[in-house]
């Protein structure tokens, strides 16, 4: 029966917390999605460069 009191506070506590999160506004998470989205075209551009020079460079050494 222990385990079961544990458990029960455990998701007691979660739900609490729950209730202290602040959430961003519609315009913050906006703002932050297309951030992640540019950030991750321009590391996969700048990956995708690195791999064509690396590949070329290996061709030229073998």
């Amino acid at each position: 029966m222990s385990i079961i009191k544990d458990a029960t506070k455990f998701f007691y506590s979660v739900r609490d917390e729950l209730y202290k999160v602040v959430w961003p506004d519609k315009r913050t998470t906006t703002n932050t999605t297309i951030a992640v989205i540019v950030l991750s075209i321009v590391v996969s551009f700048m990956l995708s460069v690195a791999d064509y020079l690396f590949s070329y460079l290996l061709k030229l050494v073998i």
